[in-house]
C-alpha cells in the first residue's frame, strides 16, 4: 500500500532542510499517526472505475483515496507486532513517511513496508529513497518487501534496498513469497493472494508477479509511469497489473562488500602504513585508501605538497591545450583537404567539420533525410564519415544490384554485423561463420516456412492474439488507451514463439524467456556496432541472457531428445534437430539453440515495429478500419482467416504492403569493400576497407515510382498505374523461377532481377530474407483479429502520425505509440 509518484531516475539530491527520524511501535504517538493518515489522505490517488462495485458506496470512482487514524494503525501498526515508523520533517510539518513491521519467517528476518507516502509538493526530491534506506540501516541479511500498485514505489524500493531493476530475481520472490505473506503479522498482507504466472499455472497473459489484495485503487498514473519505463528500455520483470491488484517485491539484502585498495611502492625502505589518509567516493560505498609513504623519512613539509599540486595542475594544463591544438589541426587539415585535394576517382564526399565524426549525427537522426538530401547535392553515389569509417552510399536500383548482387571476393557482410549480432546470436551461427556455412543454416531455415507450415502456423497466430486481446490486463474493460507498440511486440513474440519455437519456449514466454529477450534486445545498440566488447551494464546482461537463453533451448533439445517427437509436432525446433549440412554433419545442439535464438531475434523486430505502424495508420483512418472489416464480412463471414483465405484478402494485403513501403524496417544494408571496385558505366572506384550503403527503402519513396510517394495510401496498390505496376511487376520475380535469371546462393533460388525493383522491404540477394511469406502470413493474421475484435481511433484527433525512430538497429515508432481501442459487439 505504497503511494506513488515518488521520484524519478532524475530526482534532485535531498535538501539540507528535511530531518528524519526513526521512532519505534512505543515512541509513536496518537498525533503522529493522525498526522500520517491526514498525509495519506491528501497524497494518495484516487479509486478506481471497479472500486465502489467491489468495496461499497465510499469507493466512489474519482474519489481520493483516504484513510482514518485508527484505520492506518490497524493495517500498518498492527499489535504485538515489531513496528517502526520513519518521518521526514520540514521544520514542524511531515512531508513524508514510512511504517514498516518485522518479524521471522523460516529462519529469515523479515522488514514490509506497510506504507510509504510523501507530500506532493516535495516529490521528485529523494524523500522516498531516504525514508527507506533508513529502514535498511542496521538491517542486512534481511527480507525487505513492499506491495504497491505503482512503478515508482516499486523503484524506489529497490534503489533504496541496493538493488537495480536488471537485478530483480523473481526466484526469490517465488521461492520465499507465500511463507513470508502467511506468517505475516499484518492482516492485509496475510490475506494477498499472490497471483501471476510466476506463481500460478493460467494466469492472465501479461501478468506476472503480483498479488490481489482487493485493493481498488485507480492504476491510471502507474500505468502511464509503466509506460515511461518501458519506453526507456528498461525491462519491467513484474508484467501487466490487473485491478484490485498490487505489485510484490521482495529483495534479499546482504552486508556491502568490503573493498580496500591497497598502494604498495617495492624498493629499499618502503612499506605501508597504517593511516587512511584518502577517503575515496565510489557509488554505494566510501573506501578507504592506504596511503604509501617513505617510512625511513620525515613527513613532506606543506609546501612540498602544494608544489606537487601545482605541478600535477600544470601538467593536466598542458596536456589539454596540446588536445585542443590536435583537434584544430586536424579539423583544419580535414577542410584543406575536402577544398582543395578531391580526388576526380573516388565518389564525393559529404562536407563536414570533425574528421572522425563526419556526418554521424545527421545519419543518425534521420537516414532518409540525409540520403535524399546528398542525393540531391552530390548524386546517386558519396561518401560520409560515420565514426571514424568511411562509408560509401549507392543509392537507386543501380545501387542495390551494385552492392546487394555483389560477389563474395568484393564484399563481406560478416566484418560488417558480426561484432554487433555475434554477442547477441551466439557463436557458431549467422554472421559467426563463413558465407558458405551461413548460406547453408538459411536453406535449413528456410524449410520451417513452407506453405504446408504455414497452414499449421496461421490458427496459432489467430489464437494467441485472441488471447491476448481477451485475457490481457491491457484489453480490461469495453474500451481504453494502449501504447500499441508494446502490445504489437507481445503479440508477435508470443505468435512466433507460438509457432516456430514450440511449446516449451511459448511456455516459458510469460517470466524468465521475455526478459531475456528484452536484455538480448537492447544488445543491438548502436554503440555495440564498434565497442560491443565494452562491460556496459547493458552488455553484461546481453551476455548473460544469451547464456541463459541458449541454455534453455539446449536443456528443451536434450529433453526433446530423451522422449522423442511424440505428438508428430514439427516445428523448427525439431527441423533444426534432424536436419543436416550439405556435408551430411548434423547441427550441434548449441548451434540449434543459436540459429533460435537469432530466427527469434531477427524477425520480430520486423514484425512488431510494421505492424505498429499499421495500427497507427490505421488509428488516423478508422473508415479504412471499417473498410477492411466489410471485407472479412465478405470474404470470411464468421469464419477464422487460414492461410488460403489471407491470400483473398486483398485490402488487407495492400495495407501490409504499403506499410512496408513507407517503413522498411531496416533503412541501411552495409557491406564491407574487399578489393577495389569500379563504379559501372563512370570512372569512380569505390577503395578497399570503404563500407558500401545500399538503402532499398529510397525508391519506395521516389515520386518517379509512386505518386504522392510520403502519403500512406493501401488504395494506391487497387488498379496500379504504369510505374505501381512496375514495382509490383519487379517484386513478383522473388517468386519466379526464370532458369536465365535466378542464383541458388546455397538456400535456394532467387531472381536476380529483384534487386531492380523500387519495393525491397525483406532485401534481395544472397542475404535476402528467407522469411517473407511468414511475415506476411504472421501480420495479415494479426491485423485480421486486431480488425474482427476491436475499433480503435487516434487518442489525439490532431496529432500527426508518430515519426520515426531511428536509434536503434531497426526503424520504428517514437514513443508514445498510443490509441484509443473500442470492443466489437
Amino acid at each position: 500500500m505504497a503511494s506513488g509518484s515518488f521520484e524519478r531516475q532524475t530526482a534532485q539530491p535531498v535538501e539540507p532542510l528535511f530531518t528524519f527520524e526513526i521512532l519505534a511501535a512505543k515512541e509513536i504517538t496518537q498525533d503522529m499517526i493522525q498526522e500520517a493518515a491526514a498525509l495519506f489522505s491528501r497524497a494518495y490517488g484516487i479509486w478506481g472505475p471497479q472500486a465502489e462495485k467491489m468495496m461499497g458506496p465510499f469507493a466512489e470512482h474519482g474519489r481520493r483515496v483516504r484513510m482514518s487514524p485508527s484505520r492506518l494503525r490497524e493495517e500498518c501498526l498492527p499489535d504485538r507486532a515489531d513496528n517502526y515508523f520513519v518521518r521526514a520533517m520540514a521544520g514542524n510539518n511531515l512531508v513524508g513517511h514510512a511504517l514498516a513491521t518485522y518479524w521471522n519467517s523460516a529462519g529469515h528476518q523479515v522488514c514490509w513496508v506497510t506504507q510509504l507516502c510523501v507530500d506532493p509538493q516535495y516529490r521528485r526530491r529523494r524523500l522516498a529513497t531516504r525514508l527507506l534506506s533508513k529502514l535498511r540501516e542496521g538491517r542486512e541479511n534481511c527480507i525487505f518487501g513492499i506491495l504497491s500498485s505503482h512503478p515508482a514505489a516499486i523503484l524506489t524500493a529497490l534503489r533504496s534496498f541496493g538493488c537495480g531493476l536488471e537485478e530483480v530475481d523473481l526466484r526469490i520472490v517465488r521461492e520465499h513469497a507465500k511463507d513470508v505473506m502467511e506468517s505475516s503479522p499484518v492482516r492485509y498482507i496475510r490475506s494477498a493472494r499472490l497471483s501471476g504466472s510466476l506463481f500460478v499455472e493460467g494466469a492472465p497473459q501479461g501478468v506476472i508477479c503480483c498479488a490481489d489484495t482487493n485493493f481498488w485503487v485507480d492504476h491510471g498514473e502507474p500505468t502511464k509511469v509503466l509506460a515511461e519505463v518501458r519506453a526507456r528500455g528498461l525491462g519491467w520483470p513484474f508484467g501487466d497489473l490487473p485491478d484490485g491488484h498490487e505489485y510484490l517485491l521482495l529483495v534479499k539484502t546482504r552486508p556491502p562488500k568490503c573493498i580496500i585498495i591497497f598502494i604498495a611502492a617495492f624498493g629499499a625502505g618502503f612499506g605501508l602504513t597504517a593511516n587512511c589518509d584518502t577517503l575515496i567516493q565510489l557509488p554505494r560505498y566510501s573506501i578507504p585508501r592506504i596511503a604509501k609513504h617513505n617510512l625511513e623519512q620525515p613527513p613532506r613539509p606543506p609546501h612540498y605538497c602544494a608544489s606537487q599540486q601545482l605541478a600535477m595542475m600544470t601538467l593536466i594544463v598542458r596536456l589539454l591545450t596540446t588536445l585542443l591544438w590536435l583537434i584544430g589541426i586536424s579539423i583544419v587539415t580535414n577542410i584543406v583537404k575536402q577544398l582543395f585535394f578531391r580526388d576526380p576517382h573516388r565518389p564525393p564526399v559529404v562536407w563536414h567539420w570533425v574528421p572522425l565524426i563526419g556526418s554521424t549525427v545527421d545519419y543518425g537522426q534521420d537516414p532518409y533525410k540525409f540520403f535524399f538530401k546528398c542525393r540531391e547535392k552530390y548524386g546517386d553515389f558519396f561518401t560520409f564519415g560515420l565514426l571514424g569509417m568511411k562509408v560509401t552510399v549507392y543509392l537507386g536500383a543501380k545501387g542495390n544490384n551494385f552492392i546487394l548482387n555483389g560477389k563474395l571476393k568484393d564484399l563481406n557482410a560478416e566484418e560488417v554485423y558480426g561484432p554487433l549480432t555475434v554477442p547477441v546470436f551466439g557463436r557458431g551461427v549467422v554472421y559467426d561463420v563463413d558465407n558458405a556455412r551461413f548460406m547453408d543454416q538459411k536453406r535449413l531455415l528456410k524449410e520451417g516456412f513452407t506453405s504446408q507450415n504455414l497452414r499449421a502456423y496461421v490458427p496459432q497466430f489467430v489464437k494467441e492474439t485472441e488471447q491476448y486481446i481477451n485475457t490481457n490486463a491491457i484489453f480490461q474493460g469495453e474500451g481504453g488507451v494502449c501504447d500499441i507498440s508494446t502490445v504489437l511486440s507481445e503479440i508477435s513474440l508470443y505468435a512466433a514463439a507460438g509457432s516456430l519455437q514450440g511449446k516449451e519456449v511459448r511456455d516459458s514466454f510469460d517470466s524468465s524467456f521475455a526478459t531475456y529477450y528484452r536484455h538480448l534486445d537492447d544488445g543491438f545498440a548502436p554503440a555495440n556496432f564498434m565497442f560491443p566488447w565494452l562491460p556496459t551494464p547493458v552488455n553484461r546482461r546481453r551476455d548473460r541472457a544469451q547464456r541463459m537463453m541458449a541454455k534453455l533451448y539446449m536443456d528443451i533439445i536434450r529433453q526433446r531428445r530423451s522422449t522423442g517427437n511424440q505428438d508428430g509436432s514439427h516445428d523448427m525446433l525439431w527441423a533444426l534437430m534432424d536436419g543436416r549440412y550439405r556435408d551430411g554433419t548434423p547441427l550441434s545442439d548449441e548451434e540449434t539453440a543459436n540459429l533460435m535464438i537469432a530466427l527469434l531475434m531477427g524477425g520480430q523486430h520486423n514484425t512488431a515495429a510494421s505492424g505498429t505502424w499499421i495500427m497507427l495508420h490505421l488509428a488516423h483512418r478508422p473508415h479504412l478500419i471499417e473498410e477492411l472489416y466489410q471485407e472479412q464480412l465478405d470474404v470470411l463471414g464468421d469464419q477464422d482467416p487460414t492461410y488460403d483465405t489471407l491470400q483473398k484478402l486483398t485490402l488487407h494485403n495492400n495495407v501490409i504492403k504499403e506499410t512496408l513501403r513507407l517503413h522498411s524496417p531496416i533503412h541501411s544494408i552495409m557491406r564491407k569493400v574487399k578489393q577495389p571496385m569500379p563504379i559501372p558505366d563512370t570512372d569512380v572506384v569505390v577503395p578497399a576497407g570503404h563500407i558500401l550503403l545500399a538503402a532499398p527503402g529510397v525508391p519506395s519513396r521516389c515520386e518517379e515510382f509512386f505518386p504522392d510517394p510520403m502519403a500512406w495510401n493501401p488504395h494506391r496498390w487497387d488498379k496500379p498505374d504504369e510505374t505501381d505496376a512496375e514495382a509490383q511487376t519487379q517484386s513478383q520475380l522473388n517468386e519466379k523461377r526464370d532458369d536465365n535469371d535466378t542464383v541458388d546462393y546455397g538456400y535456394g533460388a532467387v531472381s536476380s532481377k529483384a534487386v531492380n525493383s523500387p519495393y525491397l522491404p525483406f532485401g534481395a540477394g544472397r542475404h535476402r530474407c528467407v522469411g517473407e511469406t511468414f511475415a506476411y502470413a504472421q501480420l495479415g493474421a494479426i491485423l485480421a483479429t486486431m480488425v474482427r475484435l476491436l475499433r480503435w481511433e487516434q487518442v489525439d484527433p490532431s496529432a500527426p502520425v508518430p515519426a520515426t525512430d531511428y536509434s536503434s538497429m531497426f526503424s520504428r515508432p517514437m514513443h508514445p505509440a498510443t490509441i484509443k481501442w473500442q470492443r466489437r459487439h
